[in-house]
């Protein structure tokens, strides 16, 4: 039997080539980067969750009236932080799925992007709240992009 990859002869009993470390025919390598990547990606939208429940909360509940927060603001991230967390969500559970790259991919960028979101919408009077949840979704989310990205050949797609 002939490697696929670099063409060196494996042996019968051997389950990769020796050479390049390609596994043989019928065999595939997993790792732990989509397992990582996935809950990684679900965690960040966890705060995701929280961001758009404080929000929308503050808003309609005009606790942020009160305390003097802007709407405006308050409500994008809400809204955002809800969206990002539904996808999220779910290209979380494809990455542990091992399945629907792409998807899992853009549930990661959009939980990022929520993290990106709350740092750049607040205003001073609210920037606490924005560093206590966006610092952590960025990190959680750019990390668990960073697995799921390192990791696109351990996916398949569904059909």
């Amino acid at each position: 039997m002939h490697c696929k990859k670099c063409g060196k002869t494996i042996s019968e009993d051997a389950n990769y080539c020796e050479n390049c470390g390609t596994p043989k025919a019928g065999l595939s390598w997993k790792t732990a980067l989509p397992t990582a990547g996935g809950v990684l990606t679900i965690a960040s939208t966890t705060v995701c969750m929280w961001v758009g429940i404080i929000g929308v909360n503050a808003v309609v509940s005009r606790v942020g009236y009160y305390l003097g927060y802007p709407k405006v603001p308050l409500m994008i991230m809400g809204i955002f932080g809800f969206l990002a967390f539904g996808f999220g969500l779910i290209g979380g559970i494809l990455a542990l799925q091992r399945t629907h790259f792409a998807f899992a991919v853009l549930g990661a960028i959009l939980a990022l992007t929520s993290g990106i979101v709350d740092m750049i919408a607040f205003v001073p009077e609210v920037r606490v709240i924005s560093e206590l949840f966006g610092v952590p979704n960025i990190i959680l989310s750019s990390l668990g992009l960073l697995f799921i990205a390192l990791s696109k050949d351990e996916f398949t797609s569904r059909k």
